[in-house]
């Protein structure tokens, strides 16, 4: 089991659930907008309620993200939000910052006046138009789903850019046959105290008249007193509903132990896309999405590690948050305690367990990034599967490494569980915790040498291989079996639209690929190379017929690649 440790609070410390009369507040009402008499939600009417005595001219007023990373977000012009206060009309104007997620800021107007008293914003937020040709990104747009619409709120609701402590309320403004819920909850009126940042942006919202719950609506959500549990979803699963959520839950309590928060809830949200499957974590919950095939595509094994990955991001962030730099410990330490933490609480076989490991390890051996540098990675994300999915394996490993470093220095009286948690409770405080902090506490176990020495390999390219001790305390050893790198036998790339530079030889060729195919839809590359097994399909239309095209995407060179084992000695 990992080390205890004394964390006195737990994420809602962080989260105040007590509204106070010495904050400033926003209140949020959401009224759906019906396309026929079906109940078809085409759109939400968004109402920002502002009470804030500091509210001046040319004073932040509300900012919305335009864009994280290929995905856009709802893009309010120039007069999509209208405002008024207790004198009338108040004329808004707005920049955009050049980052590369861009924000756009709302201002009062110096042409205009101060405004008095409260500030009432209205604006329209319709969904985003996708189809089968939308590129996949951050799950964090505002879609259609079966009727429905799901999304995250920094898809579509303008919000105060102050990172301080806000009472924050969420009203839905519907009326009977329409089902809603929202990370806060499935009441009609849910509040929090936090930054409306966090607590509004990062969370999800559902509304529909197909929407469903695990537990049923008629059944209360609290695993006991204080923890309420549910899974939200339009029409139907590709899984089995009841076993699927089931397992959730069992992860969920899994990973919150671990944390020691036995009073957080936490909601998963399902969203039907065109193509590909995933997941992306938000405030207290997360989301998955599906599309037809993709219980073929993704094991229940795999949704469970998923599952597992994104829970982990509702306590494991660095803080502030948002820094390219940092992705390799937000994904690395999301992939190592996917399965530590739930093997720690016995919800995870010890053979599930190493499978997912090794799993992990040769993602990183066989991905084809392994020597590029940290910088590299950070300049050109976004531009490829294999650079996106680095953070993740590097990360994993990386941590691995750490691991076992803190184990020889230790004696096994320390592990990684320390350094980790200890991060989570700054977290929790709002004190900074980054990259430099995380080296500083390792620094403080295995000596600054050892520490800067480690990450400066894993920041360089060079090849990463956990010593013996990584996992020692559970009965493993590491091997060196080499294994066939990652290959999808023609440009990544163009995987969603066509062929091209198909190789000579290559595995995609021999099972019947030709250049320029016409790809009409395909599984995702990013799960294909989760196992060395793992294998791709790509329907392409060639002569007016669509042909179904699978094979292993794997070439047939092979690069080192090392994996635990049970060690027998």
């Amino acid at each position: 089991m990992h080390p205890t440790f004394a964390i006195c609070c737990t994420i809602l410390l962080l989260l105040k659930p007590i509204a106070s009369s010495n904050l400033p507040s926003l209140d949020v009402s959401l009224l759906p907008l019906f396309e026929d008499a079906h109940g078809k939600v085409s759109g939400i009417n968004v109402t920002l309620h502002i009470k804030d005595p500091r509210s001046r001219a040319n004073r932040p007023l509300v900012a919305l993200d335009l864009n994280h990373g290929p995905t856009p977000t709802t893009r309010y012009g120039d007069e999509a939000l209208a405002a008024t206060d207790t004198l009338g009309s108040l004329q808004l104007a707005h920049g955009d910052s050049n980052d590369t997620d861009a924000v756009r800021t709302w201002v009062v107007s110096l042409t205009s006046r101060d405004p008095v008293g409260d500030i009432i914003i209205r604006c329209v937020a319709r969904p985003r138009a996708t189809s089968a040709n939308t590129t996949s990104g951050p799950r964090v747009d505002l879609r259609d789903d079966q009727g429905g619409l799901v999304g995250m709120g920094t898809g579509f609701i303008p919000y105060p850019p102050d990172e301080g402590d806000w009472n924050v309320t969420v009203r839905w403004d519907v009326d009977g046959g329409t089902r809603f819920a929202s990370s806060l909850g499935d009441e009609r009126e849910t509040s929090v105290v936090g930054a409306p940042s966090r607590v509004l942006e990062k969370a999800y919202f559902a509304i529909g008249p197909l929407l469903q719950r695990w537990p049923p609506w008629e059944t209360p959500t609290a695993i006991n007193d204080t923890q309420p549990f549910a899974v939200y979803w339009h029409g139907t699963l590709p899984y089995p509903a009841d076993r699927v959520s089931s397992t959730m839950r069992s992860t969920f309590l899994a990973i919150s132990s671990f944390f020691n928060d036995g009073a957080s809830p936490f909601r998963v949200f399902w969203r039907r896309v065109w193509t590909g499957y995933g997941g992306a974590g938000g405030f207290q919950s997360f989301l998955i999405e599906h599309s037809p095939g993709t219980e073929a595509e993704q094991s229940e094994s795999a949704l469970t590690n998923l599952v597992a990955h994104e829970t982990i991001h509702a306590y494991a962030l660095p803080y502030p948050p948002g820094r390219q730099f940092d992705l390799w410990y937000r994904e690395g330490v999301a992939q190592y305690y996917a399965v530590v933490a739930p093997f720690y609480a016995g919800a995870l076989s010890k053979a599930e367990f190493v499978r997912w490991l090794n799993n992990y390890a040769q993602a990183y051996y066989t991905g084809g990034t392994v020597e590029l540098t940290w910088q590299e990675v950070v300049e050109r994300y976004w531009t490829g599967v294999e650079v996106v999915k680095t953070p993740y394996t590097r990360g994993f490993i990386y941590l691995a490494t750490v691991q076992g470093l803190i184990d020889r220095v230790t004696g096994g009286e320390k592990s990684l569980d320390d350094v980790v948690l200890e991060l989570y409770r700054r977290f929790l405080a709002r004190e900074k915790c980054q990259t430099e902090d995380f080296i500083e506490l390792l620094a403080g176990i295995v000596g600054n040498d050892t520490a800067r020495g480690s990450f400066a390999a894993m920041t360089s390219g060079s090849l990463i291989v956990p010593s013996g001790d990584a996992f020692a305390r559970f009965g493993l050893k590491m091997v060196r079996r080499d294994a066939e790198k990652l290959d999808l036998g023609f440009d990544s790339r163009y995987l969603g639209s066509r062929v091209q530079e198909l190789k000579t030889g290559s595995r995609a060729e021999q099972a019947g690929l030709r250049e320029g195919d016409q790809i009409v839809r395909s599984w995702a590359l990013w799960g294909a190379g989760d196992s060395l097994d793992n294998q791709i399909e790509v329907v392409v239309r060639r002569n007016g017929s669509d042909l179904a095209v699978r094979y292993l995407p794997r070439s047939y060179d092979k690069v080192e690649n090392w994996e635990w084992v049970e060690d027998s000695d």
